[in-house]
């Protein structure tokens, strides 16, 4: 988890504003450059739905383990812009980084002294828009937006520092998505 932390504040830091010094008075259209794409970074927690497979018969795996706190994950979107005016509509990437760790199970239930941790890499490819244009003509804060998406997340499971495996079966995937 403090893997996690770390790269979360690096990410908040690196995306400080840079200060600029006034040097006199400069018309907006001087200061207004173009806009091609942006950069996206979220941080937020997020829960795997493991334990609605229907495979798993009505077992529950991440909560027996896990309980039912989710994950936190870390993402970085790059968006490229490909219509400006009335909003703006585009097409982005995606990748993000998640983990969450508790104590390994025992076949009995009990608790290991290993421990075990799920992570995922949710990478993404999304179409979407933007309705802008009233921040940038009217100053409103606010920028309703719509995406839709097609998503495929890596997932593998860790018991002390190697994947997990169980009779033979490497606890390791993927499953793709929408969103």
């Amino acid at each position: 988890m403090s893997r996690a932390w770390a790269v979360s504040v690096a990410m908040m830091v690196a995306a400080l504003p840079a200060w600029a010094q006034d040097v006199g008075v400069v018309s907006t259209e001087q200061m207004e450059s173009s806009r091609s794409g942006g950069i996206i970074i979220r941080v937020g927690g997020y829960k795997p739905l493991l334990d609605d497979e229907k495979a798993l018969n009505g077992n529950t795996p991440y909560e027996d383990t896990f309980g039912d706190a989710s994950l936190l994950l870390v993402e970085l979107e790059l968006q490229r812009y490909f219509y400006q005016g009335i909003g703006t509509a585009g097409v982005g990437v995606s990748a993000g980084y998640g983990e969450k760790y508790a104590a390994a199970k025992l076949a009995g239930g009990g608790n290991a002294a290993e421990q075990t941790a799920l992570k995922v890499v949710p990478l993404a490819f999304n179409l979407f828009y933007k309705f802008d244009y009233a921040a940038f003509e009217w100053g409103v804060p606010l920028v309703p937006y719509g995406k839709l998406g097609l998503i495929y997340t890596p997932w593998w499971v860790t018991k002390g520092s190697d994947t997990e495996t169980a009779d033979g079966i490497t606890a390791s995937g993927g499953k793709w998505g929408w969103g």
